[in-house]
């Protein structure tokens, strides 16, 4: 991350007494320099919330660009970034009968997050957790959209070989 130094001049009424700050900021090697005409008096002071906000941005985005080039570094070595697996083969019909259940009874509406809590992880680190909500949903988005596009792709093909056949 490259250094850079921001400073704070209150301006007042009179140039004379602001070149002293000025000159002091300078001097210090700053090389942005926020200042504003305004009361002392004033409780909101936007110049100084900018320049108070600056270090604090440049610092997030310095660890954005850092992590984004760790994934990539790790995507390059063929490796995955993200946790442990979760999920496996037993409970994603356990996830569908559950929700299953709850479409056929209303009256006890599981939401997905009692549905994630009556799945358990049965293998690797987080053995004997639950998995979150939103792996419980994922499992279910995936599921569900895998399932929808085998019966396009079976008509295509159907339709593909009656055609041929005639």
């Amino acid at each position: 991350m490259r250094a850079s130094k921001a400073g704070f001049a209150p301006t007042p009424h009179e140039p004379p007494r602001s070149s002293g700050v000025l000159d002091s900021l300078t001097a210090a090697g700053v090389s942005r320099v926020f200042s504003e005409k305004i009361s002392t008096r004033v409780t909101h002071r936007p110049e100084l919330e900018r320049a108070v906000t600056l270090p604090r941005d440049a610092r997030r985005r310095h660890i954005r660009d850092h992590t984004l080039e760790g994934h990539e570094s790790v995507r390059s070595r063929g490796k995955a970034t993200g946790g442990a697996a979760v999920t496996d083969d037993a409970m994603l019909p356990m996830a569908l009968h559950l929700r299953e259940q709850n479409l056929s009874l209303r009256e006890q509406n599981l939401s997905l997050r009692e549905i994630a809590a009556r799945l358990v992880i049965i293998k690797g680190k987080k053995k004997g957790q639950h998995p979150s909500p939103a792996t419980a949903l994922r499992m279910l988005r995936e599921h569900d959209e895998a399932d929808s596009t085998v019966p396009a792709a079976t008509a295509t093909a159907t339709a593909t070989a009656t055609a041929t056949a005639s």
